[in-house]
């Protein structure tokens, strides 16, 4: 089946990316729905095409009559956050778990403060205990991830990082920004 654009825009896929299509997606969805992996961990620098990559995979799982959801993670923390000051307004972390397959987008976004962690490894833990599919994009690896969550709490940053590790794809993207951006990953011109 091939999904209409409102399916996609029901997932959370924002328009730029409603026809994003490629046989690596294809590839990494086979082998989650396979059982081989139970995600992937996909980073690299700006503009190198993860959120691409990422799209087009939940795009392969609705062609599969998956109901992925994808969410960008200061987004998703957002939501929870409104959910819990709002009472059931919101999106609850429990929404967000029962997903088929989340696509959690800039995972390394989010200021790592302690309930961001808190809420970030309850999602987490919650999927990979029931081993539900999740794809998760960052401009770093998993060791710089830690690095920069660790800043909030070692403990929780090296659980969050152990259950994006276990099963999960590690693809690393790179290149130049195909938005034009040309920075060295830190912001600074490298022109």
């Amino acid at each position: 089946m091939e999904p209409d654009l409102l399916q996609v825009a029901r997932a959370g896929i924002g328009s730029r990316f409603a026809s994003a299509k490629s046989e690596r997606a294809a590839e990494m969805f086979g082998r989650m729905s396979a059982n081989e992996t139970s995600g992937a961990y996909v980073y690299g620098s700006v503009g190198c095409g993860k959120t691409h990559l990422a799209s087009a995979v939940a795009i392969e799982a609705m062609r599969h009559w998956w109901r992925p959801t994808f969410v960008g993670a200061v987004s998703m923390l957002g939501e929870v956050r409104s959910g819990y000051e709002r009472g059931s307004d919101a999106r609850s972390v429990a929404d967000f778990e029962r997903s088929q397959l989340l696509v959690l987008d800039d995972l390394d976004k989010p200021r790592p403060t302690p309930w961001a962690l808190e809420t970030l490894y309850e999602l987490l833990d919650r999927r990979y205990a029931n081993g539900s599919k999740t794809v998760v994009t960052a401009n770093c690896s998993l060791a710089a991830l830690y690095q920069r969550l660790a800043e909030a709490d070692e403990v929780l940053a090296g659980a969050i990082c152990d259950r994006l590790r276990d099963g999960m794809e590690q693809v690393m993207l790179s290149g130049e920004s195909r938005r034009g951006w040309a920075c060295d990953g830190h912001g600074h011109d490298r022109a």
